[in-house]
């Protein structure tokens, strides 16, 4: 008889040793995270705050790190009748021009209280100066941190939620790989995995054994069989007249 060498096709592979269910749960809870972030940017931000975002980070790093000390900067100004003014949050809204592409316009409240138009151009100015005004009346004081902390949350609780679903497989992957897996032959399941695996749909039998939630809410567990399978598993025996026909 010739001897096969080698790892058999049925074997599969081994398991990696890391988490990979945790890690993949971090993953997640990180773009869980960007992603409100960035919901919060494009959806509760104001037109002004997401205009002036580069413009804000730009002149407080240039003010921490005194690389300059004035610098030009996009800004957008209200004019009316009675000369210009800076623009804020309640004086601009974001429409679509014909091409759709987006631009800033006024809002028609603005527009009752003398304001003609939007100006946008670039002029000089004291990088703390700007970014202590930007702060104040365009950001209205909102740090950093407070920007990403809904997000922060949101990522923590989904972490937390996907870690009760993810350290039970962990921990089933590293119990496999300490005491082997089995690659054929019988395996011990519950009735409910049984029943799903076979899509069972024969006849079914009552189980003593319950659960405490199945005690509580009254629920009797059963293991069917599926209707294929019926004629390999019961056998049903009897002299005439004894019901055979009416078990069947």
């Amino acid at each position: 008889m010739k001897q096969q060498w080698g790892r058999n096709s049925y074997a599969g592979e081994w398991q990696n040793r890391r988490s990979v269910w945790t890690w993949t749960a971090a993953f997640l809870a990180l773009a869980s995270m960007v992603g409100i972030c960035v919901y919060r940017y494009a959806e509760v931000w104001t037109p002004l705050q997401r205009f002036y975002v580069n413009t804000y980070i730009r002149s407080g790093l240039r003010s921490l790190v005194m690389f300059s000390r004035t610098d030009s900067y996009w800004t957008v100004s209200a004019v009316g009748k009675k000369g210009s003014h800076w623009a804020l949050d309640e004086e601009v809204i974001e429409v679509k021009t014909e091409t759709g592409e987006t631009a800033l316009a006024l809002t028609p409240e603005a527009v009752a209280i003398g304001d003609v138009r939007l100006v946008i151009q670039k002029v000089p100015w004291d990088n703390a100066r700007l970014h202590d005004f930007l702060g104040q009346w365009i950001y209205r004081d909102e740090t950093f941190l407070d920007f990403i902390k809904p997000g922060l949350l949101g990522g923590i609780v989904f972490f937390l939620v996907a870690l009760a679903l993810t350290i039970p497989k962990d921990s089933q992957r590293a119990r496999e790989r300490k005491e082997g897996r089995r690659l054929k032959g019988p395996e011990l399941v519950t009735a409910r995995k049984f029943n799903r695996r076979n899509r069972s749909d024969g006849i079914g039998f009552e189980l003593t054994e319950q659960t405490l939630i199945q005690k509580v809410f009254g629920q009797a567990q059963r293991l069917v069989l599926p209707r294929a399978a019926e004629s390999s598993h019961i056998l049903i025996m009897g002299d005439t007249g004894m019901g055979k026909s009416t078990l069947i």
